[in-house]
């Protein structure tokens, strides 16, 4: 569907300040989001990473003794380095976003939402023996984030339809894509690959139908990423963490509602989907068969075990996901929209 809205955008700034008809609207514009956040996240990278490093590293917690062997270099890199991911995405929307808009403040609380609960993971995984947070107490708390999400994305939205449906669906699609680049996030710059490339299949899709807010988001959270891997590619100096990984799930996951494309995000996100589907198998045969399908869950895991080296996978990944991205891209039924 690449109907357009009749309403302009606007980037609303103290130092820039234009509105675009979707008639006139031209590419290079939306590029200035992805731009600054790129920028901002390089320039926060550093003194982030320096910070974090005296405070908050990895320590490398695992039930695989092969496991914790295959990541021992890993340990003491610093974690929680998705709040400059989160930051430079934040400063990005307040500065180039309309302000007026309820989709870019819906974006800001899923944010806030999943990077805090992100957030206190990590640091109770510094601390201490603690492996973070109970899974219980981490999936009650996506809920509650993903619900509150959905609401105002319900009151926001009249269009989205009779909201005792709505509210549960979308509370799904937000939780499930914060879980799937959660578990993703296991090799040195995998989930950031996919979340760029995901990132920017949202933004041509938002470009193409006219929302200018969407693009915004999009190309923000592409360039913010993109940024963040200049310093998690292999060997990496910082993690993202789960503040940074559930956050840009979350976004991954509002963008689909936003533009009322949910089953779209299963193509777009292919190898996210892969990623979570694996563990869900995995553990639903073991406890059925008591035997395991893959070596080791998630799937980029189980290539570890197979010995394939690190940057092959993710490089291999990072591929399949773009393949993913452009089936995403094709033109799809009206049935798919939902």
């Amino acid at each position: 569907d690449n109907s357009c809205p009749t309403r302009p955008f606007v980037f609303n700034s103290s130092f820039l300040a234009f509105s675009i008809h979707h008639s006139s609207f031209r590419l290079p514009h939306s590029l200035l989001p992805f731009l600054l956040s790129l920028l901002l996240a390089l320039l926060l990278g550093r003194p982030t990473i320096a910070w974090l490093t005296s405070r908050y590293r990895e320590r490398n917690q695992s039930d695989s003794p092969k496991l914790q062997q295959l990541h021992a270099a890993k340990t003491g890199t610093p974690l929680m380095g998705g709040l400059f991911i989160v930051a430079s995405l934040a400063i990005t929307l307040l500065t180039l976003g309309n302000l007026h808009d309820p989709q870019l403040w819906l974006a800001l609380i899923a944010l806030a939402g999943f990077a805090s609960l992100g957030m206190l993971d990590d640091w109770l995984k510094t601390r201490g023996r603690c492996r973070g947070l109970a899974v219980r107490a981490k999936f009650a708390g996506q809920l509650a984030a993903g619900g509150v999400v959905a609401m105002l994305v319900a009151k926001w939205q009249p269009a989205v339809g009779p909201v005792w449906l709505f509210v549960p669906w979308a509370t799904l699609v937000l939780v499930a894509s914060a879980n799937a680049v959660n578990l993703a996030d296991g090799l040195d710059g995998l989930a950031g690959g996919l979340v760029v490339v995901a990132a920017a299949a949202w933004a041509w899709i938002a470009y193409r139908s006219g929302a200018g807010t969407c693009l915004v988001i999009a190309s923000a959270t592409c360039g913010a990423t993109l940024g963040f891997l200049w310093f998690n590619r292999h060997p990496a100096r910082v993690f993202m963490g789960d503040t940074g990984s559930l956050a840009l799930g979350g976004i991954l996951g509002l963008m689909a509602l936003l533009l009322g494309q949910e089953l779209r995000l299963l193509a777009i996100g292919g190898v996210l989907v892969a990623e979570a589907a694996s563990v869900l198998v995995q553990v639903g045969y073991f406890k059925w068969r008591k035997r395991r399908i893959f070596r080791c869950a998630p799937l980029h895991h189980h290539f570890q075990f197979l010995g394939w080296p690190e940057k092959r996978i993710v490089a291999r990944f990072w591929l399949a996901g773009l393949v993913c991205a452009l089936v995403g891209l094709l033109n799809w039924p009206a049935w798919a929209k939902l």
